[in-house]
């Protein structure tokens, strides 16, 4: 575990510099997100977690292009965000997916609607089915498929596009048990694969441990970010081969800094 100030300095490929958000409410103004102040440089894993209402979801959504900062700067590869584009992919905790098409239509998708052409879009969707291992369900419809697999073909459907950067709303948090765990194996070796930057928003502290390369801790409303750590436990697990983190002395201590970090601010 380390200190994130020893990140290495290259320039970043995500910047929030400043950000502040403020919106009406039936009762008033709002402030829920307060000098937010944070760089992601390529193949990073950050995972975010803090107490419900935080801020985490709207930090997300203001990354993706949903929502505009009442001031501040987000900016992707040095130029600032001012709407929704495929260079930012997102996952939701509910997939969202199209019930009325397949598998196959579902994840093509994006292409289709970028107008590339049928043999290329093809060509593409077939790769990605074989990645996700839903070639043999391309014909399926989703509302046949179990919730880990709609999340395969949610994922798959962002990850076609090739973005830089994949911001997930805590995917896995409706899933069972064993479900979830098998996801997060498939995520962290797609993440791996992939080479791709991932923004992770979790209620889970043992997930955000056992992905993250990073792990953001913000505060309760408005939210700020007080705690940026290094972990490794993830890479360890790939290079180890394994589903599982070697459960050290080193693991339990950050668990429990960020546990108390978290439950202080809850019982605030």
């Amino acid at each position: 575990m380390a200190d994130a100030a020893q990140v290495t300095q290259d320039k970043p490929l995500l910047e929030l510099e400043k950000i502040n958000l403020t919106y009406e409410s039936k009762t008033g103004n709002v402030n829920a997100l307060e000098d937010i102040n944070l760089r992601i440089h390529e193949n990073e894993f950050v995972c975010v977690i803090g107490p419900s209402g935080c801020g985490k979801s709207s930090l997300l959504k203001l990354i993706a292009g949903f929502e505009k900062p009442s001031s501040g700067r987000i900016l992707l590869e040095g130029e600032e965000i001012k709407g929704v584009d495929w260079h930012r992919g997102v996952v939701f905790q509910k997939d969202n997916l199209f019930e009325w098409l397949n598998v196959r239509s579902n994840i093509d998708y994006g292409l289709r609607m970028r107008g590339l052409g049928k043999a290329e879009i093809r060509e593409k969707a077939d790769e990605m089915l074989e990645r996700m291992g839903l070639a043999d369900f391309a014909e399926s419809r989703v509302y046949e498929l179990s919730g880990g697999m709609r999340q395969r073909v949610s994922i798959g459907r962002t990850l076609i596009n090739d973005p830089e950067i994949i911001l997930m709303d805590e995917p896995f948090s409706a899933l069972d048990a064993l479900t979830r765990e098998e996801m997060q194996d498939f995520l962290r070796s797609l993440w791996d694969g992939s080479r791709k930057t991932i923004f992770f928003i979790t209620h889970d502290i043992d997930e955000a441990l056992v992905l993250g390369t990073r792990v953001v801790v913000m505060s309760k409303r408005p939210g700020r970010l007080i705690s940026d750590m290094n972990v490794d436990y993830t890479r360890e697990i790939v290079a180890n081969n394994n589903s599982r983190v070697d459960l050290s002395q080193d693991y339990f201590k950050a668990r429990r800094k960020l546990f108390e970090l978290v439950a202080g601010l809850r019982g605030a």
